[in-house]
């Protein structure tokens, strides 16, 4: 697990450094796109969904989609709760949504077939000359299955199919422009999909698919972390009628502008008045209207041992920055832990740490990996150790000095004053390598489907506690979809955290085990 960490770091850190980076503006065409959904998909919630999340993630596709255009027969009026939308109809509502994340993609609405474009999705039933095809039905998405959205209201499901069909589409489109021979690895077209999010089985003809409570109470639940995988997640969750807290919000950072397509629940004005993400992600659980919320703009350690006293280590949702700052919540013996992440291959990965029994955080991100990293990574910056220990520790604001020293090393340096997560994270973007030369494009579909499948996992741990992850589950959103169940990994032997006999016994008091 160690020489894995390490090399991966070794890789990226190669990818900072090898010379100068393409323009992608130069690179890529603006492709258009149309979203045609029937008027039948459109009557059921499950439909609304996958329409808007679609449109919110192509919004912030620029400049690989250019304009998009949402292709219905009637404009139908637009079914709550609707995160992030706010209008009488749903036309009406994502041009509104689309004017306010203002990335640079156009939105106009249009009867079927009218423009001339580069690729279709359809939300139902094929419209004509569509290339990918999206439903959902509870905890099952469709993806180019041909068939209409269920009754079975669950925003997981849909918003899981949401999230595959733009990927299908990211795919599609990079085609077009003969670019997906530089994504430098195989992609896979799917001809046709039924996945699982309640067990992640694919294609299976009897699939569980359990219908949600009329209130689902997930409380008290700790999501420390609202970056990209963790807006998704309290997007989905906020889409839920009826869902209960308490709820506890922890993160330091604030939206930027060169980061907005990574946040599905955040706009221009976000940026523009740098927001606390925390301030948002309460606002979409509705803290501001009844619901019970800690709301914490700082680091976790920061505001731990307040966390422990009142109740918040029960379920914990740690999509932060490091495997630094994993660790450290991992440190504080939650009951379980939830953990999303991705690869910059394009592999979302979801895990759940049952204490003792599957692999922890210190498992995944062994200390002495953690220790080669700071120090491959301060070797290629021209920085100390200390420092790029403190910058991944509290995810700290780089000076101008560190900022001075990078850029004698690299092309891409950070800004003074940008945190480390907001530099070093790629999880919203996938690398191109063209004339030998790097560049990224936009995909914040595979975060999204983490933070998506995450929220599945805190559903289930509260209302399915017998259908939650044994371990971990990586899906690769450009390659084929492992048909297996999801993998069990033991902890390891050596693991400095759950190995320890101590908090072994502490953690089984605590939990009465």
């Amino acid at each position: 697990m160690k020489n894995a960490v390490v090399s991966q770091n070794i890789s990226v850190l190669n990818s900072l450094l090898r010379g100068r980076r393409a323009d992608i503006v130069g690179v890529v065409g603006p492709q258009t796109v149309a979203i045609y959904a029937s008027s039948q998909a459109l009557t059921s919630r499950n439909g609304q969904w996958i329409l808007t999340l679609a449109a919110n993630l192509l919004a912030r596709m620029a400049p690989i989609v250019g304009h998009v255009y949402l292709e219905m027969e009637e404009d139908l009026l637009l079914m709550k709760p609707a995160p992030m939308l706010d209008g009488t109809t749903i036309g009406q509502s994502i041009l509104g949504l689309a004017s306010e994340i203002s990335c640079g993609v156009a939105f106009s609405v249009c009867k079927p077939d009218e423009q001339k474009v580069d690729l279709r999705i359809s939300v139902g039933r094929s419209g004509p000359k569509s290339q990918v095809q999206a439903a959902s039905n509870g905890w099952l998405a469709f993806l180019n299955r041909n068939v209409e959205p269920g009754s079975n209201e669950n925003p997981v499901g849909a918003y899981v199919a949401a999230c595959l069909a733009v990927c299908e589409a990211f795919k599609y489109l990079l085609e077009n422009l003969r670019l997906d021979s530089a994504l430098k690895r195989p992609v896979f077209f799917h001809e046709g999909i039924q996945f699982s999010a309640f067990n992640y089985s694919v294609n299976q003809p009897e699939a569980k698919n359990p219908a949600l409570p009329s209130e689902v109470k997930v409380g008290p639940l700790l999501v420390a972390g609202v970056g990209s995988g963790g807006s998704a997640a309290i997007l989905t969750l906020s889409a839920i009628p009826g869902i209960k807290g308490p709820f506890a919000l922890v993160d330091p950072d604030e939206i930027i502008g060169r980061n907005l397509h990574r946040y599905p629940f955040a706009i221009q004005q976000h940026a523009d008045q740098a927001v606390k993400k925390v301030r948002i992600a309460a606002e979409f659980l509705g803290c501001d209207s009844g619901q019970e919320c800690l709301v914490k703009d700082t680091t976790y350690e920061a505001c731990a041992e307040e966390l422990r006293q009142r109740g918040f280590l029960d379920l914990v949702v740690a999509t932060v920055h490091t495997g630094t700052a994993r660790r450290r919540i991992q440190r504080d013996l939650p009951r379980v832990l939830l953990d999303g992440a991705v690869t910059e291959n394009g592999e979302a990965v979801v895990r759940r740490v049952f204490f003792g029994e599957s692999a922890c955080m210190g498992c995944f991100y062994p200390q002495t990996s953690i220790y080669d990293e700071t120090k491959v990574m301060a070797q290629a910056l021209g920085l100390q150790v200390s420092e790029v220990q403190e910058l991944m520790g509290s995810n700290g604001r780089f000076n101008a000095d560190q900022v001075h020293r990078i850029s004698e090393r690299i092309d891409a340096p950070p800004i003074v004053g940008e945190r480390w997560g907001d530099w070093r994270q790629k999880c919203a973007k996938l690398p191109l390598f063209v004339e030998n030369r790097s560049t990224e494009v936009p995909a914040a579909f595979v975060t999204a489907i983490a933070g998506v499948l995450i929220a599945g996992e805190v559903l289930k741990e509260r209302a399915f506690p017998q259908a939650v992850l044994k371990s971990y589950y990586v899906l690769d959103t450009l390659g084929r979809f492992c048909p297996a169940y999801p993998y069990l990994r033991r902890p390891s032997e050596d693991c400095d955290i759950c190995g320890d006999p101590d908090a072994l016994e502490v953690y089984r008091k605590r939990y009465c085990l």
